[in-house]
């Protein structure tokens, strides 16, 4: 007897196929005109490179279980890792609605200097969420005091 998932999309992917996919961490399902997608971290991508920020493809078919371990998407079939938290939803969410959108991945000087007279704290590489975080606080968006609880539950959720 077929399960839903068959009866609807095919197959799922073999133990193999799962553990050779590429890992999403980090992921988050996104709505889009067309379908749905997923935005995450992504390791062990054949073209891209590890801890690369990617969204892909439109979604074909997904692991039904409550706490999915793969999907495919119209490209590739991927392993699922762990899922985005709730704070870093709310901190890119609030992102989207500022109207403002980070530009490049690598943070400025700047950008550092300013991390740590928000945060007080000294970092070299600042996460996609962080740098998130300085942006809502330069416009004004969030206060510094929200800011740095925020962080500091994002923190929780990225070591997790």
């Amino acid at each position: 007897m077929l399960t839903m998932i068959e009866h609807f999309n095919g197959a799922g992917p073999t133990n193999d196929e799962i553990r050779d996919a590429p890992v999403l961490y980090r992921w988050q399902l996104k709505d889009t005109r067309n379908g749905v997608e997923v935005h995450g971290i992504v390791q062990g991508h054949p073209h891209l490179p590890d801890g690369e920020w990617i969204r892909t493809s439109e979604i074909v078919q997904i692991d039904p279980s409550s706490k999915p371990l793969w999907l495919r998407t119209e490209s590739r079939l991927y392993h699922l890792g762990k899922r985005m938290g709730r704070t870093e939803i709310h901190i890119r969410k609030e992102l989207e609605a500022s109207g403002f959108a980070l530009t490049r991945d690598q943070a400025t000087p700047g950008e550092q200097k300013e991390f740590f007279e928000v945060f007080r704290q000294r970092r070299k590489n600042l996460d996609e969420a962080e740098r998130i975080l300085l942006l809502l606080v330069r416009t004004n968006r969030i206060d510094r005091e929200r800011a740095i609880k925020l962080h500091k539950i994002l923190l929780v959720e990225i070591s997790r």
